[in-house]
C-alpha cells in the first residue's frame, strides 16, 4: 500500500459547524398542537378576518355582469352550452333594469355581443333543436350591438 502523499491530522475539521436548533424535532403528534416557543420565527402571522356581516352585497347589476366571467365553460365541456344560455340570460335581464350607469349598460352590451359571437360560433343559432330556441335570434341582436357601437 502506498502512503499518503499528505499527512492528515484526525482533529482538524475544516467544515464550519452545523447551526443551532432551535426547536426540537417535530413527533408525529407535534403537529396538532400549537408551538408553545413564543421566538417570532415560529409565531403565526395573525390575519385580521372580517366578518361575514361587515361584507356588503354586491349590487344585481355587477351580479349579473360578473357571471357569464364565472359561467362560461370551455366548448369541450358537456355544459358549454347551457353555460352559454345563463350568461346570455344574465345579460339581458341586466339590460332590463332600470338607472344601469353608462359604464355598466355600455359593458353590459359588450359583454352580450361577445357571449353572441360565441354562441354563433358554436353554431347554437342555427340548431333545430327546441332546446336551442333561446338563440335563434342572437345573430340578429350581435348586428344590432355592432351598428351602435360603431356609430
Amino acid at each position: 500500500m502506498a502512503a499518503d502523499p499528505v499527512p492528515r491530522e484526525p482533529d482538524l475539521d475544516v467544515r464550519p459547524p452545523k447551526r443551532p436548533k432551535l426547536f426540537a424535532a417535530p413527533t408525529p403528534l407535534s403537529g396538532l398542537a400549537p408551538p408553545s416557543c413564543s421566538s417570532p420565527l415560529t409565531s403565526l402571522p395573525s390575519s385580521p378576518e372580517k366578518p361575514v356581516s361587515s361584507f356588503r352585497p354586491l349590487p344585481l347589476p355587477l351580479l349579473l355582469l360578473s357571471l357569464p366571467a364565472i359561467l362560461i365553460l370551455p366548448p369541450s365541456h358537456p355544459l358549454h352550452d347551457e353555460s352559454l344560455r345563463l350568461s346570455v340570460v344574465a345579460l339581458r335581464r341586466c339590460l332590463l333594469m332600470r338607472a344601469l350607469s353608462p359604464e355598466v349598460e355600455c359593458r353590459a352590451w359588450t359583454t352580450l355581443a361577445q357571449v353572441g359571437l360565441q354562441v354563433i360560433g358554436s353554431r347554437l343559432s342555427a340548431s333545430p333543436h327546441e332546446r336551442h330556441a333561446w338563440a335563434r335570434n342572437i345573430e340578429a341582436e350581435v348586428r344590432t350591438i355592432k351598428r351602435s357601437l360603431w356609430t
